[in-house]
This record gives structure tokens, C-alpha cells and sequence, in this order.
């Protein structure tokens, strides 16, 4: 059975529990959610439901949260036979470095269409050069590194990611662009094949509602700076 992402956003909704532990909820808990709210209200009753859920304004944190998750499911099944989910900061930040992009100078992404176009460039550029297990590897242990709540020291840190990417400051440079570039913006999606091996995937389109969100707070934002002009 396949269910729209508007079906599985009103399921996670009708299922409250399912969404108390917020964006930390595993997908297991979160499928065990959907199914049963499709055996307990049936895909008509859950398309019953669209209606009144859409209509729900878009700071509501509970639909909110519905939709995000109702997202994140969307794109760990977006292949067939593999999980999938969007490149984490840490990844990008591994693509970036191994690319052509020259360091040292501003970190801020903002909304130039052609900076976005520019570091989406660098990025395919090093994922090929990388190849998306080592975008993985070299993630996983950039993770390590700048890690807040555990930090590995530098001599503890896999020996090829360190011969790979030994300039600590364009490490740092990297994963700052990184962090600002995957907020609120959509990148490619790592894909774990369920008979072994890994891709990069496509560049999903964005949570509909979070965009809408998104635009709701920079509104609001700029009313208040009108106002207090």
C-alpha cells in the first residue's frame, strides 16, 4: 500500500503518541504509528481527515511536526529496496572539501541563487571525487571531530580521513558553509541499498509545510523590525 505524504501526516497526527519524542521518533515507531492508524480509520476515513488537518495554521507545533515527520518517512523510502536520507552537515561538509572550493572567505549562504548554485557545484564536485561511501566515512568521522558533547581528539580521527583532509582550518571552513547550507535548504540524499552498497540520490523537493513555515517566520520577523523602525 502506498500513502500520499499528506495521508501519512494526518496518520502521525491521529496517533499522537507516535509523535512524542519529536523529530528524535525512530522510523519503526513512526511506521508502527502509520499502520495503525490506517487499521484503525482506513485510507478514506485518513482522507477524511485532510481536510480539517490542512486547514490548520501553519505555526500549530502538532501538524507541524506531523508534516516533518510524515517528510522524513517520504525520503527514507524514496527508492525502492534502500533506506535514504538528506546528507547530513557533516557529509556535505566532506563533499565541499574535497572539491575546488576555495577557502577563506564568507560561510554565509543568505538566498543568492547563484552562491546556492555555486556551493551545489563544489558539492557534486567532491562527491565524485569521493564517491558516497568515503562522503560517508569522511562524514562520520568529521561528526567525530566536531562533535560538542564528546569531541575526538585530532590523533584519535581515522588516518586516511586525516591524510584525505589534513588543513584543520578548512575542516572548520567547510563544515561551517555546511551547516549553513543545509539549514532550511534541500541537498541530495544518501542511499544505503538493502542488498549492499551506497549512492547519492537526488535532491528531494522541500517539506512543503516547512517552507511555508519558514516564510511565516521571516514575515513575522520583518513586521517586527517595520514596527520597531
Amino acid at each position: 500500500m502506498e500513502l500520499s505524504r499528506e495521508l501519512v501526516a494526518v496518520a502521525l497526527f491521529v496517533q499522537p503518541h507516535a509523535m512524542e519524542a519529536g523529530f528524535r521518533s525512530d522510523d519503526e515507531s513512526l511506521l508502527e504509528a502509520l499502520a495503525g492508524a490506517v487499521a484503525e480509520y482506513g485510507v478514506a476515513g485518513l482522507a477524511a481527515e485532510l481536510p480539517g488537518f490542512e486547514a490548520l495554521p501553519v505555526w500549530d507545533r502538532r501538524a507541524g511536526l506531523a508534516w516533518g515527520l510524515a517528510h522524513r518517512l517520504c525520503l527514507a523510502f524514496w527508492y525502492a529496496d534502500a533506506l535514504s536520507a538528506p546528507m547530513d552537515a557533516y557529509q556535505v561538509a566532506a563533499g565541499l572539501y574535497a572539491s575546488g572550493l576555495a577557502g577563506g572567505g564568507t560561510t554565509h549562504v543568505g538566498t543568492d541563487p547563484a552562491r546556492e548554485a555555486q556551493i551545489a557545484g563544489h558539492l557534486a564536485e567532491g562527491i565524485s571525487r569521493l564517491g558516497a561511501r568515503q562522503v560517508a566515512v569522511f562524514g562520520g568521522e568529521l561528526e567525530r571531530h566536531f562533535n560538542r558533547h564528546s569531541r575526538t581528539p585530532e590523533r584519535e580521527l581515522d588516518a586516511a580521513f586525516r591524510a584525505a583532509m589534513p588543513d584543520r582550518r578548512r575542516r572548520r571552513f567547510c563544515y561551517d558553509l555546511a551547516v549553513n547550507y543545509t539549514w532550511a535548504r534541500p541537498v541530495p540524499l544518501m542511499v544505503w541499498f538493502n542488498a549492499g552498497g551506497a549512492a547519492i540520490g537526488t535532491t528531494p523537493p522541500p517539506c512543503p509545510h516547512e517552507a511555508a513555515h519558514h516564510a511565516h517566520v521571516l514575515r513575522e520577523i520583518h513586521a517586527a523590525q517595520g514596527a520597531a523602525a
